[in-house]
């Protein structure tokens, strides 16, 4: 679509308007420019997305690895992996697939303050623990 509108409007600006006027001619500038920033914004969420994508799947070799290593070196089964997958899931007393919105007490202010998205306390500022080894 941005491709279309770019191509329309190419051409058409405030020196060739072709009987166009000065105010619908800034119009078009107008809109052409918003259209290229979104085109801009759409590009980086695109790349963003690839990017997380990238990620995920290295995430998903790297457990595969540890695990294969576990049940290698600890003899541990996939029912014991299981098992412990639905006691971390239900720590927040939901079985959601998802860590939960665990609550820690700031160690500054000492008010309740939400974890699962917030490294800092949202009262005061102060820098809070993580709690598991994969929040760092």
């Amino acid at each position: 679509m941005s491709r279309i509108l770019t191509q329309i409007f190419s051409g058409i600006g405030s020196s060739g308007l072709g009987g166009i006027g000065g105010f619908q001619a800034a119009q078009i500038d107008e809109v052409s420019s918003d259209v290229s920033r979104a085109t801009a914004r759409a590009d980086r969420a695109t790349q963003k997305a690839i990017e997380a994508e990238q990620k995920f799947e290295r995430l998903q070799i790297v457990t595969q690895a540890m695990w294969e290593i576990l049940q290698e070196r600890l003899e541990v089964t996939d029912e014991e992996l299981e098992s412990k997958i639905q006691k971390v899931d239900l720590r927040d007393g939901v079985a959601d697939g998802k860590m939960g919105g665990e609550v820690a007490i700031c160690g500054n202010c000492h008010r309740k303050t939400g974890v699962r998205h917030h490294r800092r306390c949202m009262y005061c500022g102060f820098e809070l623990k993580a709690r598991h080894v994969v929040e760092r």
